[in-house]
């Protein structure tokens, strides 16, 4: 299955966010913004949320999946996850601003959910 995913300055946009497990998942990133991003995929233990590392609480016990990077106007070199397991998956841009502020800290988070 393919995913198409938009980035934009602080904002990820995926046409679809549940999987099923096991699933090959190809997700196909272009880059809109006018600054470089980051798309990495962490799998979140049991109680976090996306909205909970919007609000600066990144779990330490996340599970790196994959990342690429994309500069402004590429179309990234698409990332491949296979056999994701069942849980929530969160997508984050650690990514500094030009003021220094990371791009996470500015809510670029999104998440997806695999059953």
């Amino acid at each position: 299955m393919t995913i198409d995913v938009r980035i934009t300055d602080y904002a990820f946009e995926l046409n679809q966010d549940r999987f099923t497990a096991g699933e090959f998942v190809v997700f196909h990133v272009v880059n809109a913004g006018e600054y470089p991003h980051e798309f990495a995929v962490f799998r979140l233990p049991e109680g976090a949320t996306v909205d909970g590392i919007a609000q600066g609480q990144f779990p330490e016990e996340s599970a790196f999946t994959g990342a690429i990077f994309a500069l402004p106007g590429q179309e990234a070199t698409d990332l491949v996850l296979v056999n994701l397991e069942a849980g929530t998956y969160a997508i984050v841009c650690f990514m500094d601003a030009p003021d220094g502020i990371p791009h996470v800290a500015r809510g670029m988070v999104a998440g997806f959910t695999v059953q």
